[in-house]
C-alpha cells in the first residue's frame, strides 16, 4: 500500500477534517488559489491534495459517510494518475456552488438592483 493518498475535491473552498491528537487534514478546493483575492474566475474543477495514508484512513473512519464521499465531488486513489482519471470521469458532477451566467442563461429570471437600493 502506498504511503500517500491523492485526493481530488470538487468544491470551491476546500474542507478541513479534524482527526486525532488535534491534527487536521486540509483538502484544497478547486478555487483555493483565489483565497484572499478581491475577484477572480472560478474553475469549478477539482482541487488536488496529497495526504498521508494513515491520516486519510482516519478521515474515512470519521467522515466517510458524508455526501462528498458518495456523490462524486471527492475522489481519492493511491497513485496520481488514477486520481486524475477518477476526477476526469467525475468532471460533469455538480457541487451546487457553480457560478450562474445570468446574462446568457435565459432560464434565470433576474432583475438588476437599482444603485439607490444597493447596499
Amino acid at each position: 500500500m502506498s504511503d500517500l493518498v491523492h485526493v481530488r475535491l470538487k468544491h470551491p473552498h476546500g474542507i478541513v477534517f479534524d482527526i486525532s491528537n488535534g491534527r487536521k487534514v486540509s483538502l484544497y478546493g478547486s478555487d483555493f488559489h483565489l483565497r484572499g483575492l478581491e475577484k477572480g474566475t472560478l474553475t469549478c474543477g477539482f482541487g488536488k491534495t496529497t495526504v498521508p495514508a494513515d491520516d486519510w484512513e482516519e478521515v474515512l473512519q470519521a467522515y466517510g459517510k458524508m455526501p462528498h464521499f458518495t456523490n462524486g465531488t471527492l475522489v481519492y486513489e493511491t497513485d496520481y494518475a488514477s486520481a486524475e482519471d477518477s476526477a476526469d470521469e467525475k468532471s460533469a458532477v455538480k457541487h451546487g456552488l457553480e457560478p450562474v451566467d445570468t446574462k446568457n442563461d435565459k432560464t434565470i429570471k433576474t432583475e438588476e438592483v437599482p444603485a439607490s437600493e444597493a447596499a
